[in-house]
Formats: C-alpha cells, structure tokens, sequence
C-alpha cells in the first residue's frame, strides 16, 4: 500500500486532534483524541520512545518524530 500521502501529511507538525482524526474520521475529535490517549496508555512498550522523541501527554501539538513512534505503534490510517 503507499503511504506517501501519510509520509507527506505526517512530515509537518499537526494538532493531535487533525492526528487522532486521521485513524477515527467517523467520531467526534474529542473522542478520537481520547481514544489515542488511551492506545498510548496502553502502549507501555513505547512510552520511552515517545518521550525521547518528545511527546507529552499534554501537548496540543505532535512533532514529526512524535507521530513517527505513533504511526510505529498503530500502523498507517
């Protein structure tokens, strides 16, 4: 399958909620960005990895190699 459109769209920061939107289009951004947050929580194994690459659970705004580990984690959209 091509990814490039992702690889393109993923390259620029994005607001986590566009980023949550990309894997649930059919729900509300609200709740996309809830279930993300909980895949995360859940996802023990690349909790280091995504702090290195300087994610916080906090921030509005994911970083190219943020949603790098998170593509890693959930596959492409």
């Amino acid at each position: 399958m091509d990814h490039s459109y992702y690889d393109e769209v993923f390259s620029h920061m994005m607001d986590r909620r566009d980023f949550a939107s990309c894997y649930y289009p059919d729900i509300s951004s609200t709740k996309a960005v809830r279930k993300l947050k909980d895949l995360i929580k859940v996802a023990t194994d690349f909790h280091e990895e995504l702090h290195k690459a300087g994610y916080r659970k906090c921030s509005r705004t994911l970083t190219p190699p943020v949603m790098a580990v998170l593509v890693k984690i959930l596959g492409y959209p």
